[in-house]
């Protein structure tokens, strides 16, 4: 379970980040297990972001196609992450990049 002021102020920071990516026509979000999903409409999901008590993960469903490549590693063969502690600095203009590329990449069905 997330600290309700870290969570706040990381997802607060991470959405800052991805605003102008997610703020697209055909952009849909949904929230399953309290963590919201980012996808196309018809296409599947492309990202999601989950609190943790020190961290917010940014999962990248097709992170292995980005460029540059996310630095977390996942069991799944395709998914990347970027985990965000609360006073780590944040390039908002890769994350920006990542989401961008993200959302032009086919989604994951769930």
């Amino acid at each position: 379970m997330a600290s309700p002021c870290f969570s706040q102020a990381a997802t607060l920071r991470s959405r800052k980040a991805t605003a102008t990516a997610l703020c697209r026509p055909n952009v849909s979000k949904a929230v399953k297990g309290n963590s919201p999903f980012y996808g196309m409409e018809r296409q599947g999901w492309f990202l999601s972001m989950h609190c943790f008590t020190h961290y917010v993960k940014v999962a990248f469903f097709r992170g292995t196609s980005l460029r540059p490549v996310p630095p977390g590693g996942s069991k799944h063969k395709e998914v990347r992450y970027l985990d965000i502690r609360e006073h780590d600095p944040i390039d908002e203009a890769l994350l920006a990049s990542w989401v961008k590329q993200a959302s032009q990449l086919p989604g994951e069905r769930m």
